[in-house]
């Protein structure tokens, strides 16, 4: 019966004390899990870059797995940065330590956003953010980003009441199969 951070401690903790995953296992890992895609999320991401736009995927899963998903459909580009939580191996082999500390969570993502000063630092005279998430709380980190436009749209997943994204997000997307293409549609209007 935990919840927040310490189920990601735990979690971490578990995988350090196993050794597991090891490196050079990930992409086997990725590639047997059969993860796909969201509909149009490839297409985005490849706009994105053709477009020199900078992207941030804030997560609380493993930077190591997020990476290799990308690298495994051809969406891991320059424009792409992660933050996210990172095994850190022993000469490339087991995980010795997870980072950050504190892990990045679907509770504390706004610090994540702050963690990632150096990209926002980056591209500060850009004004404009196309925000995506599955949680109302996904919206919350940009507070404390300058902007001048913001678009957020939001993923309702299998909610049974998709009130609360509708309060919170400019746009929705419904169910685990809807579409990124309008994204892409209206971004590629935009540029």
């Amino acid at each position: 019966n935990i919840d927040g951070v310490p189920w990601w401690d735990a979690a971490h903790k578990l995988m350090v004390k196993h050794g597991m995953p090891p490196r050079q296992l990930i992409p086997r890992l990725v590639r047997e899990a059969k993860m796909v895609p969201r509909p149009g999320a490839l297409e985005l991401l490849k706009s994105l870059e053709q477009h020199n736009v900078p992207v941030l995927i804030v997560s609380a899963g493993l930077s190591d797995v997020i990476e290799e998903f990308l690298r495994q459909h051809g969406a891991l580009s320059e424009n792409v940065v992660i933050c996210s939580n990172r095994l850190n191996y022993d000469a490339d082999v087991a995980p010795k330590s997870v980072s950050p500390d504190p892990p990045i969570t679907s509770f504390t993502k706004e610090y994540a956003y702050s963690s990632a000063s150096t990209f926002f630092a980056e591209h500060a005279k850009r004004k404009a953010i196309v925000q995506l998430g599955d949680s109302v709380t996904d919206v919350d980190p940009a507070r404390h980003v300058p902007y001048d436009n913001l678009l957020s749209v939001g993923f309702v997943n299998e909610r049974p009441d998709p009130t609360k994204h509708y309060n919170t997000f400019d746009a929705v997307v419904h169910g685990n199969e809807g579409s990124l293409l309008p994204v892409t549609d209206l971004l590629e209007e935009i540029a």
